[in-house]
């Protein structure tokens, strides 16, 4: 298998993971703003992001273990 497909995985999942990261954390920080404004507001992290963060994860693991598979 070229190499380029056996890294595209590893490179999406990164790409993913970092999206997940930077969206998580402007979530939170909006969730402490609408907070700051009244206490009577309740916010969390929805699912998507969480489901990005799995989808982030797994296709950085199945990156790797193609990579480890024998050569033909």
């Amino acid at each position: 298998m070229p190499t380029l497909l056996q890294r595209s995985p590893i490179v999406t999942g990164a790409i993913s993971g970092i999206v997940a990261v930077t969206n998580y954390l402007n979530v939170q920080q909006r969730i402490e703003d609408v907070r700051q404004e009244s206490e009577l507001i309740a916010a969390s992290v929805g699912a998507g992001i969480w489901t990005l963060v799995v989808g982030a994860v797994l296709a950085i693991v199945g990156g790797v273990l193609v990579r480890k598979l024998p050569k033909p």
